[in-house]
């Protein structure tokens, strides 16, 4: 039962190590020529990429969100704890 349900896994595995990386990841890192590389073979070689790929820099320059910023305010601890109390059963 165990190697039935672990087939689609494993066909799933071999297939992530062909998939490129996402130009949005690469764009984070600051890698913009491997970014425009995997978009330009995403949208084809006749496709300029250039403005998706600034607004993908415009995008990642940005402060990303996260737990600190979660708990920063008073207003958002409130509704984190309204909704941790909501998942309780009783």
């Amino acid at each position: 039962m165990f190697a039935v349900s672990a087939i689609p896994a494993i066909i799933q595995l071999i297939g992530f190590l062909f998939l490129p990386e996402s130009p949005r990841y690469l764009t984070a890192r600051q890698d913009y020529e491997g970014a425009r590389r995997v978009l330009q073979s995403l949208r084809g070689a006749s496709h300029d990429v250039t403005p998706e790929l600034e607004l993908m820099k415009a995008a990642s320059s940005t402060k990303p969100g996260g737990l600190g910023q979660l708990f920063s305010k008073p207003h958002y601890r409130s509704i984190l704890l309204l909704a941790c109390m909501m998942q309780v059963r009783v």
